[in-house]
């Protein structure tokens, strides 16, 4: 029904990621297809969402028009939209859109986003209302287009003819429908607003840029007067699903791999495999000669190829690595060959690689053999490299047992996971990894695979009855859990983010080290400065639980404990106040996760003395967003209040709250 198309590029103050997060909460769960202008920071991977990257830089104009063509050329949807990466949403826009396609004749577009500036044009009507300034118009934010008109608009002149760099794209589009006669409809109250307060070409900001009466909370009713008809019933809305055919998973194993192994991972592959998508094991005598034998014939679109014991760790994955791969990447698990002297050269590695066919037949002769430059597969990489072919890298979020490097402070090895999308336990024919892998492979079907903190932390408490470590303990203590596990596995996955970067990781709030021992683990080599008084949130309250606590327990004498068990030794801590550590310091910070008191002066005094000193591309990561919310009187406004005023551009999910500092 309908394809969605996003369009970004490198600017200040725009995550794209929260731009994601605003279209899925307005009811837009359609595959994205996101448009990436060349310096484009690295896009995590999503469910649902499939990069494109351009070669060279096309312009505002020209990747708004390369997005809706490559969407008619495509896709079969009916309806296509095009949205830019500042757009917040309402969570109701979706529903507004669909009960507007009642019959109600041909159609321009539908504006998602109207500007407070066009009151007057809509104020005398709720809903859709048919108005058009031509030339004259603001915002291309969000438009959805029936596929006929997007095909008219294509065939526009000054659609090609205009500056495709700077070129007013709103303009251009609305005028398109005046010339053709085509009624265009707006919403009261707009659907949408600017995430940020920074134009694509860079004109000046005004206050009338405001989406109209914007509610995020708005949902859509019987509206009388529009001049689209609404619907007055409430049904479930229509989903475009990707079937993905004429895909395949392949995998290839020779005879030395265990049985159950094969068994467990076909078993895995199958529970996840989208419709339309084959899978294709293959026993072989040798693993890079299988691959080329397999490969002679290309029968499929797109191919995601995993080892025999890499497993998907969630349903999305796969579609994921086939989408983007359709989307004319090469993907995949972040690898470097550590016995030869290449210069340090990573590539997609095998055990999970992605490309589609038109990309491989584009790489022209290359084999998946081993080269005096390179390991398995590496010839894929430098093919890509040759011809400006994009290669997307998966990096470790997790590694059971490091024994390799990708560079001096980013280690893998056996049990690793490669951007919370998929797990390689290495070494499988050697046997030693056989029973972690088949355990993961259990964990996965049971759904229990995000147990990769768990791990890394042993979560078992001592029993001692006083809180103090046996003297001869083993495993960890630990007697609050006001951390979830999905929390350190985003905490983890944001310290890895700041790995390349130079500057100190320093933690404010550790308490007994849960936290920390995840960013100690995650960081190694580099260390970690844990600042805590271990006395309790006393700024917060001085009869706050932590201060109860820490009068009966030696807290600080457990966080000593826990790291000694837990980490590598990386860990140095600092028995001070938080505040007084911030004033005093003056190393430059990449990261800091901020989790000590949550009343709102504290963490404001927090924020403003860290955001000074944090490198380009640092990052700030906290906790208790919404625990300690903006609605708790007691705590003056708490997290969220200090967040909000200090760091307009964060993003939160749940009780986690980031913020990457990005200048130019």
């Amino acid at each position: 029904m309908l394809a969605i198309a996003m369009i970004t590029c490198d600017r200040p103050n725009i995550n794209v990621h929260r731009a994601i997060e605003e279209l899925r909460w307005g009811g837009f769960d359609e595959l994205l297809h996101l448009f990436c202008e060349p310096g484009t920071p690295a896009i995590r991977p999503l469910a649902g969402v499939a990069v494109h990257r351009n070669e060279t830089r096309r312009g505002v104009l020209g990747n708004w028009k390369h997005a809706l063509h490559w969407l008619i050329e495509h896709t079969t949807a009916d309806f296509l939209m095009i949205c830019e990466d500042d757009v917040a949403y309402c969570q109701g826009a979706r529903a507004a859109w669909e009960a507007s396609l009642n019959p109600c004749g041909q159609v321009g577009f539908w504006s998602l986003y109207t500007p407070a500036r066009d009151r007057c044009l809509v104020s005398s009507k709720k809903g859709w209302v048919a108005s058009n300034r031509g030339r004259d118009a603001w915002g291309t934010q969000a438009m959805c287009f029936p596929r006929a008109s997007a095909e008219l608009l294509l065939e526009y002149r000054p659609l090609h003819e205009e500056d495709q760099l700077r070129g007013a794209t709103d303009a251009i589009v609305c005028q398109c429908f005046v010339d053709a006669g085509l009624p265009c409809f707006y919403h009261n109250p707009s659907l949408a607003d600017h995430l940020g307060r920074v134009s694509s070409v860079g004109h000046n900001w005004y206050d009338e840029h405001v989406g109209l009466d914007f509610d995020r909370d708005f949902q859509p009713g019987v509206e009388a007067g529009a001049d689209c008809p609404v619907a007055t019933t409430s049904t479930e809305p229509k989903r475009f699903v990707s079937t993905l055919r004429r895909t395949a998973v392949v995998t290839v194993f020779q005879d030395n791999v265990p049985p159950e192994v094969v068994s467990m991972q076909a078993e895995v592959i199958c529970r996840m495999l989208p419709v339309g998508c084959e899978f294709e094991p293959r026993r072989v005598s040798h693993h890079a000669l299988g691959l080329d034998d397999y490969f002679r014939e290309l029968r499929h679109e797109a191919y995601c190829v995993l080892d025999v014991d890499c497993i998907p760790l969630a349903d999305w994955v796969i579609p994921w690595f086939l989408e983007n791969a359709l989307a004319g990447a090469v993907l995949g698990a972040a690898q470097r060959a550590n016995h030869l002297e290449n210069g340090g050269h990573l590539y997609a590695g095998p055990c999970a690689l992605a490309f589609s066919r038109a990309t491989f037949e584009r790489l022209g002769p290359v084999s998946f053999g081993a080269t005096d430059r390179g390991d398995v597969a590496e010839e894929v990489t430098y093919a890509c490299e040759r011809l400006g072919i994009p290669v997307s890298l998966l990096w470790p979020t997790h590694v059971t047992t490091p024994k390799w490097t990708l560079r001096p402070d980013i280690p893998f090895g056996l049990g690793t996971t490669f951007g919370g999308a998929v797990y390689h336990a290495f070494e499988i024919s050697k046997g030693h990894t056989v029973g972690m892998f088949l355990d993961k492979c259990r964990q996965v079907l049971a759904g229990r695979h995000g147990g990769d903190v768990r791990e890394a932390l042993l979560l078992k408490g001592s029993g001692q009855a006083d809180g103090q470590p046996a003297a001869k303990s083993t495993e960890p203590i630990f007697h609050e859990e006001w951390y979830a596990d999905s929390e350190l596995v985003m905490l983890e996955a944001a310290a890895r983010f700041t790995k390349p970067l130079p500057g100190a990781i320093v933690e404010i709030g550790s308490w007994e080290g849960r936290s920390t021992s995840v960013l100690a683990n995650a960081c190694f080599p580099q260390i970690v400065i844990a600042v805590d008084s271990w006395q309790g949130s006393v700024a917060e309250n001085p009869d706050h639980e932590t201060v109860r606590i820490a009068r009966e327990r030696d807290v600080f004498a457990v966080f000593q404990h826990n790291m000694r068990v837990l980490t590598r030794g990386n860990v140095e801590a600092k028995r001070m106040d938080t505040l007084d550590f911030l004033k005093q310091a003056s190393d430059p910070i990449k990261f800091c996760h901020v989790d000590a008191a949550h009343d709102y002066r504290s963490v404001r005094e927090s924020l403003d003395c860290l955001l000074p000193r944090l490198v380009p591309g640092g990052v700030l990561f906290g906790h208790d967003y919404a625990s300690a919310h903006a609605g708790r009187h007691d705590l003056d406004g708490g997290v969220e209040r200090a967040v909000r005023e200090v760091l307009p551009t964060h993003e939160a999910r749940g009780n986690n709250w980031w913020y990457v500092h990005m200048t130019r």
